[in-house]
């Protein structure tokens, strides 16, 4: 069953809508045969300074990594 409100396929035995809160009509009740609008869904693009977090971040760790394995395996003496 579809939501005559927003369109997102609601389950059959539900009184509301799970995505907007519309009441749905009951079990034996026909909705009108006009196509309902679909939710329109549009990718969204990141900012440039999530990039440049996401890339620093990738590189600490992967800077952590490097530096515990040359510890762990003796290429790098603690003194």
């Amino acid at each position: 069953m579809l939501c005559p409100k927003c369109g997102i396929e609601a389950t059959a035995d539900g009184r509301f809508c799970m995505a907007c809160g519309a009441p749905l009509p009951e079990a034996g009740t026909v909705v009108g045969s006009t196509s309902l609008p679909r939710p329109q869904h549009v990718a969204v693009k990141r900012p440039r300074w999530v990039w440049v977090i996401f890339c620093f971040y990738l590189f600490s760790a992967g800077w952590v990594l490097l530096s515990f394995f040359l510890v762990y395996s003796g290429v790098v003496p603690l003194n």
